[in-house]
């Protein structure tokens, strides 16, 4: 029998990596929901910090920075990181991401 183990660090680099050879902002929001699945929060934080460093204007990068920081418990954070979406997105997806945050996520 062969035992794998990583530490969060491990696991967390190797989904990086993967997510670098993301080629599309779709990708890398699909990346965010994969990890999610996992309840990796603390990952899906990281990665979405990062993401929204090389892609700045992207609703899914939000959606999902701002889901898991509302998971780990830090409404003030959440509510901070929605106010700079509400700056650097268009109306039209501001609107789509706070509707989204409220059906999907149940917050809001």
């Amino acid at each position: 029998m062969k035992l794998n183990v990583f530490t969060d660090v491990q696991l967390f680099e190797r989904k990086w990596r993967k997510a670098l050879n993301a080629n599309t902002a779709e990708e890398k929001a699909e990346l965010l929901k994969t990890i999610h699945q996992d309840r990796d929060y603390h990952c899906v934080h990281r990665y979405a910090a990062k993401a929204l460093a090389i892609v700045p204007y992207n609703a899914d990068i939000y959606y999902w920075l701002i889901h898991v920081i509302h998971k780990q418990g830090h409404s003030e954070i959440a509510r901070s990181e929605l106010q700079t979406a509400k700056k650097r997105l268009l109306e039209e997806e501001y609107a789509v991401l706070t509707n989204r945050l409220a059906v999907e996520a149940g917050m809001i």
